[in-house]
């Protein structure tokens, strides 16, 4: 499946709609005003919570949790010392395999994999739309917790004035 996000320079809070490649609105990510941290709550268009995503504030590196209905599912977090490349561990905590981030800040290119297989892949390549990028997850998988590390990914690897579209 395909989705697509738009990037903002400002924004006074963290409120996007996350699109499908034909322009259909699919899921909205709403942040908290005033919080101790990012926390964002990942919704589908009725409003429902389908999952939160939480900053941890004493980490020696960006980190990230990612909750589904009250329980962990996933910590992500940078990885210090690379060179020329980010990368991002998703330690999940249910016993599946670890997912590895790793790509270009420059050219805002990611690819998502699991025991060495491409589950998704984060490419402002396909999209024409100004500051979009597009993300092509691999049919099985759990859209929403690519879509939530796409998110996080985006907000460590982005000046934090940088921020995407507002709702409609």
């Amino acid at each position: 499946m395909r989705y697509v996000i738009k990037q903002k320079f400002i924004s006074f809070t963290d409120q996007f709609k996350i699109r499908n490649d034909s322009g259909d609105p699919v899921f909205q990510v709403k942040g908290k005003l005033i919080s101790l941290g990012d926390q964002l709550s990942f919704q589908n268009m009725d409003g429902d919570e389908l999952a939160k995503i939480k900053q941890e504030l004493i980490s020696i590196t960006p980190s990230y949790r990612v909750y589904r209905d009250g329980t962990l599912q996933a910590d992500v977090e940078k990885k210090l010392l690379t060179l020329l490349k980010d990368k991002f561990k998703v330690k999940m905590k249910d016993g599946s395999p670890d997912l590895e981030i790793s790509g270009s800040i420059l050219d805002h290119d990611y690819t998502i994999t699991r025991d060495g297989r491409q589950v998704a892949q984060i490419s402002k390549a396909w999209v024409s739309i100004g500051d979009s990028y597009g993300i092509d997850i691999a049919g099985g998988e759990d859209d929403i917790l690519l879509l939530a590390c796409v998110i996080i990914v985006d907000m460590i690897s982005h000046d934090p004035k940088k921020k995407v579209d507002p709702v409609d």
